[in-house]
């Protein structure tokens, strides 16, 4: 994710802090001061925070090994201020799957929270637990404060509001007896309608819940777009989609020739060597490495060992591999050969002809029904 940080490496999966995070721990540290509360009272508010985001990168964690369990990798985990973002390569087919990798991510804030409260027990704090008030919350013990926020954590997240985690659990008990574009738009449209309820409430209660609310909607927005795409695209050939017209490049032109091809519209181009395809040059980062104070080889800047896709693969498995490599276009290799260019762009104007050519078909065939009648 872009303005990110890598900040470790948990089972495998890289782990990364937005820099906005930065802004919330400073407010959390700079408010007692403020406040008048001392050096001590900003220390542990910002210690309160860390262990709150550990809480959510574990919960993350619940989430992607259980996605590992049935072959999905996860490409890393993301720290927001709004919360932890585990992205997945692909979600799960089955609506169990998809089920077990929702309650996951909740299931290890239960456990966290159990531990917790076994700690509390033992130190006789857990009547000051079950005594919950909203006034004497910010004066608890850290122990409390962060098993009761650990519990919200869960009583929040399963709400049915895709695509928190109780969305997701909804969609996929609803796929369990209906199509799952259908079960998609009937969550995408309960969490858009939570979503409003976040945002104002979040007027009159916090920010915070409004930009949740706000995030919900077009989140939930997204992830309708995706399973209509999904659906489109399933079982589609590669070939179907690609673009047979286009422009490669050989190692040693001169990356001048790139920048003029680039105004024909194609933005990334095969790279050629004794016409051999040996990767792409994207042309984001081209125009990225410029000025580069010299003249340049198209070789230079090629990212070599690009795979490329067979004519035969699905466009849903073509999608998988540009998610996973975070790429927007693709060879299509026939023989060892470039035969086209796959990218997003030519997968979505492929599918807009297709909805108009049977959007034709419909209405002739009701206009030759109505002759008939």
């Amino acid at each position: 994710m872009n303005w990110s940080w890598k900040i470790g490496r948990l089972a495998g999966i890289d782990v990364y802090i937005h820099w906005t995070f930065l802004l919330l721990l400073g407010l959390f540290v700079m408010s007692p001061l403020l406040g008048g509360e001392g050096p001590v009272a900003a220390l542990t508010s910002g210690l309160f925070l860390v262990a709150l985001f550990g809480c959510i990168v574990l919960h993350e964690l619940g989430h992607a090994l259980m996605a590992r369990r049935f072959g999905i990798r996860t490409l890393d985990i993301t720290l927001l201020p709004i919360g932890g973002l585990a992205r997945l390569e692909r979600l799960p087919k089955k609506p169990l799957h998809e089920l077990l990798v929702a309650v996951a991510g909740p299931a290890v804030n239960v456990v966290i929270a159990g531990v917790l409260m076994g700690v509390l027990a033992l130190a006789g704090g857990l009547g000051r637990l079950l005594s919950l008030n909203a006034e004497s919350f910010l004066g608890w013990p850290f122990l409390v404060q962060l098993t009761t926020v650990n519990i919200l954590l869960v009583l929040f997240n399963m709400l049915p509001a895709l695509p928190m985690d109780g969305g997701r659990v909804f969609r996929a008990l609803l796929a369990m007896t209906m199509p799952y574009t259908k079960a998609t738009r009937v969550a995408a449209l309960v969490g858009q309608g939570m979503a409003v309820l976040f945002f104002l409430g979040g007027i009159f209660i916090s920010w915070t819940l409004a930009l949740v609310g706000l995030f919900v909607y077009f989140a939930a927005q997204r992830e309708w777009q995706m399973a209509q795409f999904e659906a489109e695209t399933e079982g589609v050939p590669a070939y179907a989609a690609m673009a047979s017209r286009f422009y490669s490049l050989d190692t040693r032109t001169p990356l001048d020739e790139a920048l003029e091809l680039m105004r024909t519209g194609q933005n990334d181009f095969p790279v050629l060597d004794g016409g051999r395809y040996v990767g792409m040059l994207y042309g984001r980062e081209l125009l990225d490495s410029l000025p580069l104070g010299r003249p340049a080889l198209v070789g230079e800047l090629t990212r070599f060992n690009i795979p490329g896709v067979s004519e035969r693969d699905t466009l849903e498995e073509v999608l998988a591999a540009m998610s996973t490599t975070g790429l927007e276009s693709l060879p299509v290799l026939r023989g060892g050969k470039v035969a086209g260019l796959l990218s997003l762009d030519s997968i979505r104007l492929f599918l807009a002809a297709r909805r108009r050519a049977a959007s034709a078909a419909t209405a002739a065939g009701k206009e030759c029904e109505r002759h008939a009648a």
